[in-house]
């Protein structure tokens, strides 16, 4: 384990609106610091793997840099350059940080005193909300403020990778996107870049990555439990292997099973951080996200061999079919918003009243089908079937599309199913916790499978780390 100090050296901090926070005191800005850092990180370093690690949401900055102490030493006994990304995603932290923004907009004209008072008072209302564990402020924290901390988290994400035309000033990704575009064009052009992200960390890198794709190669990008829409996934994920910039075998995901994901909690909410954000921070409401598997896998696709690797099944032909629109329909429409406000029923046909008691339900026949070994009914109850009220903005599209890119490149997705996972192994005690979305990035199967994506044989697994 590293001590703070150490995985200091190799983190890059960022405040509200993605900025760069100065973090040391022999740099004249934020950027001479992040610029001192790296060359220092580069100039040290003999390999050519260069990981870059972005945390997930509900992640406040002493957290982050725990993590970056316990994985650090690890990524660095397999011969990777780790560097972490500490980005303000904590409650508290983005709850003070909805303050600040509030009084930049609203108030622009404050003076320095007053602007300090304005802003001490969300600080405080931040601090004393991290402190409150009530059931019932919990409830009103989720259900009230989340939407809005979540949006701010994103806001961070996208603001660290832009540059503000009217200042001039650069988010911290962007700053890194363009030291490290100089740097390989200067001297290490043999440098590979990998992307790690858990959650929310996804979206920062789904930002990132669009800008190192414009001037080089990213040789991984892996993604655990991402908490980004699939809209967000085809936009920025699906472009870097279409344009040739990321080997499709060097994408690869890993979410919990449908079953780990409703088995997990969330303070008073009995399923896992993922459907929170999808029904109840994401607009539209119930909005597909990549991590949640049930918004984009069939579950009679899950009926194979090997559960734990569940692909687009071949026998629903391409997406534009009927027959393969019409199940995801009947199976994902009722979990998930794919038709916009229109309600599942405008898609069955109406049938000929003489006859009416002779149709089938068509949406319950279909959404009881347990595989794809015969499709001999469900292509008869497709004639029922009504596809035109879909328009190009509803959410289906996105599944489809998805659906389609995972269908012609082998990217390698994984469920994890094991009810439980092994969190850490101390002097051959191992303590174990229940599978949650909060805690796939301490896995260690998880961890040595990430990284058998970046480097071809594991020096040191994880599960050989007394501590992980």
């Amino acid at each position: 384990r590293w001590a703070e100090n150490e995985a200091r050296k190799h983190c890059i901090e960022m405040g509200n609106d993605g900025k760069l926070i100065k973090g040391r005191v022999d740099a004249q800005t934020a950027r001479d610091g992040l610029h001192k850092s790296m060359h220092q990180l580069l100039d040290a370093y003999d390999g050519n793997d260069v990981m870059i690690f972005a945390h997930g949401g509900l992640n406040d900055r002493v957290s982050a840099i725990r993590r970056a102490q316990m994985l650090g030493p690890w990524f660095q006994a397999n011969g990777i350059l780790p560097i972490f990304i500490v980005w303000r995603t904590g409650f508290g932290e983005s709850l003070a940080n909805i303050g600040e923004d509030f009084v930049n907009a609203t108030f622009p004209a404050l003076e320095r005193a007053e602007r300090g008072r304005v802003e001490k008072f969300f600080g405080q209302l931040a601090h004393q909300i991290k402190e409150r564990s009530d059931r019932g402020f919990e409830v009103l924290a989720e259900k009230v403020l989340g939407k809005a901390v979540w949006s701010q988290m994103k806001q961070n994400a996208e603001a660290a990778n832009q540059r503000d035309t009217a200042t001039g000033l650069r988010g911290g990704m962007r700053e890194l996107a363009d030291y490290l575009k100089a740097r390989l064009g200067k001297d290490r052009s043999g440098l590979r870049l990998h992307l790690l992200g858990h959650s929310a960390g996804s979206i920062i890198l789904g930002h990132f990555a669009r800008d190192l794709a414009l001037f080089t190669e990213i040789a991984s990008v892996g993604l655990l439990a991402p908490a980004c829409t699939l809209k967000f996934a085809n936009k920025h994920f699906v472009p870097l292997v279409e344009k040739g910039r990321l080997d499709p075998k060097k994408l690869y995901i890993a979410n919990l099973s449908r079953q780990n994901e409703r088995a997990d909690r969330i303070g008073p909410y009995n399923k896992s951080l993922l459907y929170l954000v999808s029904r109840a921070f994401e607009v539209p409401r119930k909005t597909p996200l990549l991590g949640l598997d049930d918004s984009w896998i069939l579950d009679c696709e899950l009926n194979g061999p090997d559960n734990s690797t569940p692909k687009v099944a071949a026998e629903l032909g391409s997406i534009d079919t009927p027959l393969h629109q019409s199940l995801l329909l009947a199976k994902l429409g009722p979990r998930y918003a794919l038709t916009g406000q229109k309600p599942l029923s405008d898609f069955v046909r109406t049938a000929d009243p003489k006859k009416r008691n002779e149709q089938p339900d068509v949406l319950a026949e279909l959404q009881s089908l347990k595989d794809l070994s015969d499709l001999r009914l469900p292509k008869k109850l497709i004639k029922h079937m009504n596809l035109k009220p879909l328009t190009a903005r509803d959410a289906i599209h996105d599944v489809l599309s998805w659906r389609a890119f995972t269908k012609s490149h082998p990217i390698d997705y994984r469920l994890h199913l094991a009810p439980n996972v092994q969190v850490q192994k101390i002097a051959d005690i191992s303590a174990f916790e229940p599978t949650a979305h909060g805690n796939i990035d301490n896995d260690l199967e998880i961890m040595d499978w990430a990284m058998s994506h970046m480097i071809d044989t594991l020096k040191v697994p994880a599960t050989d780390l007394r501590e992980s």
